[in-house]
C-alpha cells in the first residue's frame, strides 16, 4: 500500500496545477473539449499509445496474481479444511494424541478428524488401467461432513453412507482409470488386494483431494493384517481445521502449530506439520517471483511506450503548431499555453490509465494461462482463477498515469518555448549547432542517477533497478557523447548499448528464475 500511496501522491501533485487552472480558467477546459471533439481519430490514437505502458505494467502484476492464485488454489483442491496434520510415531495411539489436543483447548482450532492414510495401487480390471501410486485415506464420513467451518469445502458434504466394500474416487483418479460410479476397482496394498465398488465420483476438493480415493474405516488395516511383513503400515493422522475458510487461516497457522507441539510434547514422535500454510507461502513466493520477471521484461516495453508517448504528444503539438503560435500572438502567456495543452493531454492520460488497467487484466490473464504450465502452475487439479487484486490495479493505473503526466509536463514545457513567427508560418526549427550547457549538465546528472540506480539494484538484488539503470545512464550520456564523437556514431553507440543490455536482462530473467514446485 506504500507504493500505491506514493504513486497516488505523485499523480495528485502533477494533476493539482491543472485542476486549479481548469477551475480558474474555464476557457482552457472548453478548448480541450473542443479539440477532442474536432479530432476523434487523433484522440483515439493518443489514448491507445498512452495505455500501452499502463497495460504492460498492470499485466505484469496480474500475471503474478493469477499464478499465485493458481498455486494457492491447491489449498482448496488438496486440503480444503485441513490446515495442520499430527502424525504419531509408528505404534503410537492416535486416541492419546486426540485427547492431548482436546485437553489443550486451543482457541484457533474449530475441528478435529481422525484419518488413516496409505499409498496403494488402484486397478480397473475392466478398463485395463491402473494408478501405481494413489493416495488412499479412510475416515468416518459423518464426522468428515462436519469437519471445519463450512461443509462445502470438505468435498464430501453431499455424501451420506459409504459401504464397507465401497470406494469414493475424485475426478482426477476416475479420469486416469476411466471409471464411473458402479464400476469395480481393485485396491492393491501390503501384498494383498480387495475389490471395491465405486460408489461416487466427486470433485477434487478438500478431503476428496487430500486422498485420491476414500475407503471405509478399517479397509487399510484389514489389508495390512493379511500381510506377513508390512514395511510401511498405514499412517494414522489427526487432521486439524482452524477458524476460517480455505485461504484465510494462514495467520493462525504458526501459533497453532506451536501450541499443538506444546500439547503433544509428552507424546514422543508426534510430527506436527502445516501443509496448507506451506502451499500458501510457496504460492506467494511464486507470484512475487513471476511479477518481478514479467516486470523486468516489460520494463523495456514501458520505455518504448514512453518514447511513443513523447512522439505522440510532439506530433500533436506539431500538427497544431500554427494554432499554438496564433494563441501566443493574441496574448497567451507561455504558462497559460502550457496549461491549455497539458489539460487536454491529461484527459487523454486519465482515459488511457483506466483503459490500460482493464486491458492489462486481459493480457495478464492470457499470459498466465499460456505461461502457467511452463512454471508448473495448476498441476494439482487447480485452475487459473482470474485474481484481480485492487492494489495491483492501483499500482498499474497510477504508474501509467504518472508516466503520462510527467511526459505531458515535459512536452508542454518544450512546446511553450516555440517561436511565434516560425510557428505561425509553420517553419521548421533551426538545427542546434552545439549542445547547450544546461543539456550537458542534465545529461551528466542523468548518467550519475542511472549508474547509481543500476549499482543499487545490483547490491540490493533488485532486477528492475538494475535493468533500468543502464538504459537511463546510456540515454543521459548521449549529449556528452555527441561532444566527443560524430552524431551518428554517438546515436548508434547509445542505441546498441540499450538493446544489448535489454536482451541480456530479458534472457537472464527468464533463465535464472526457477519455480519452487
Amino acid at each position: 500500500m506504500t507504493a500505491v500511496a506514493v504513486l497516488a501522491g505523485l499523480a495528485v501533485f502533477l494533476l493539482a496545477p491543472l485542476a486549479v487552472a481548469a477551475v480558474r480558467q474555464r476557457t482552457l477546459v472548453a478548448m480541450a473539449v473542443r479539440n477532442i471533439r474536432r479530432r476523434p481519430a487523433e484522440a483515439v490514437l493518443v489514448v491507445a499509445g498512452a495505455l500501452l505502458g499502463t497495460a504492460i505494467i498492470t499485466s505484469a502484476f496480474v500475471v503474478g496474481d493469477v499464478i499465485e492464485g493458481s498455486f494457492a488454489d491447491v489449498a482448496r483442491t488438496r486440503y480444503g479444511p485441513v490446515d495442520i496434520t499430527l502424525t504419531p510415531a509408528e505404534g503410537a495411539d492416535l486416541d492419546e494424541v486426540t485427547a492431548a489436543v482436546e485437553a489443550a483447548q486451543i482457541d484457533a482450532i474449530d475441528g478435529l478428524l481422525a484419518a488413516t492414510a496409505a499409498t496403494a495401487t488402484l486397478e480397473a480390471p475392466q478398463r485395463d488401467a491402473a494408478v501405481p501410486q494413489a493416495s488412499v485415506v479412510e475416515f468416518d464420513l459423518a464426522a468428515a461432513r462436519d469437519f471445519g467451518s463450512d461443509p462445502r469445502i470438505t468435498g464430501v458434504a453431499d455424501l451420506r453412507v459409504l459401504a464397507t466394500d465401497g470406494i469414493i474416487v475424485n475426478e482426477r483418479t476416475a479420469g486416469r482409470l476411466g471409471v464411473q460410479a458402479g464400476d469395480t476397482l481393485r485396491l492393491h496394498a501390503y501384498d494383498s488386494n480387495v475389490d471395491l465398488e465405486v460408489s461416487h465420483v466427486v470433485a477434487e476438493v478438500g478431503l476428496a483431494g487430500y486422498g485420491g480415493a476414500i475407503v471405509a474405516p478399517g479397509t487399510l488395516a484389514a489389508l495390512a493384517e493379511q500381510a506377513a511383513v508390512v514395511a510401511t503400515p498405514p499412517r494414522d493422522q489427526l487432521l486439524v481445521s482452524l477458524d476460517g475458510g480455505v485461504f484465510d487461516t494462514r495467520e493462525l497457522s504458526d501459533a497453532a502449530v506451536a501450541d499443538l507441539r506444546a500439547a503433544a510434547a509428552d507424546l514422543p514422535g508426534v510430527e506436527v506439520e502445516a501443509p496448507k500454510a506451506r502451499v500458501l507461502d510457496d504460492a506467494q513466493a511464486e507470484g512475487a517471483g513471476l511479477t518481478e520477471v514479467f516486470s523486468t521484461i516489460g520494463s523495456f516495453s514501458v520505455l518504448a511506450g514512453i518514447l511513443l508517448l513523447v512522439n505522440l504528444f510532439v506530433m500533436l503539438a506539431e500538427e497544431r503548431k500554427t494554432e499554438l503560435g496564433m494563441l501566443r500572438a493574441v496574448g497567451f502567456t507561455r504558462r497559460r499555453l502550457t496549461r491549455a495543452f497539458a489539460i487536454e493531454a491529461a484527459v487523454y492520460a486519465m482515459a488511457a490509465a483506466a483503459a490500460g488497467a482493464v486491458v492489462g487484466i486481459g493480457i495478464g490473464w492470457l499470459v498466465a494461462v499460456v505461461a502457467g504450465p511452463i512454471f508448473g502452475a495448476a498441476d494439482q487439479g487447480s485452475g487459473y482463477p482470474l485474481v484481480i487484486e485492487p492494489a495491483s490495479l492501483a499500482i498499474g493505473a497510477s504508474t501509467g498515469l504518472v508516466i503520462s503526466l510527467v511526459t505531458i509536463w515535459a512536452t508542454s514545457l518544450r512546446i511553450a518555448r516555440l517561436n511565434i513567427i516560425r510557428a505561425i508560418r509553420d517553419l521548421p526549427e533551426p538545427k542546434v549547432a552545439r549542445v547547450r550547457t544546461r543539456t550537458l549538465v542534465l545529461g551528466a546528472v542523468g548518467t550519475l542517477v542511472g549508474a547509481a540506480a543500476g549499482f543499487a539494484g545490483y547490491l540490493g538484488d533488485n532486477a528492475i533497478a538494475l535493468c533500468l539503470g543502464v538504459p537511463l545512464a546510456a540515454f543521459s550520456a548521449a549529449p556528452l557523447l555527441r561532444r566527443l564523437l560524430p552524431e551518428r556514431t554517438a546515436r548508434l553507440l547509445t542505441a546498441g548499448t540499450v538493446l544489448t543490455w535489454g536482451w541480456q536482462c530479458t534472457r537472464c530473467s527468464v533463465t535464472s528464475w526457477a519455480p519452487r514446485t
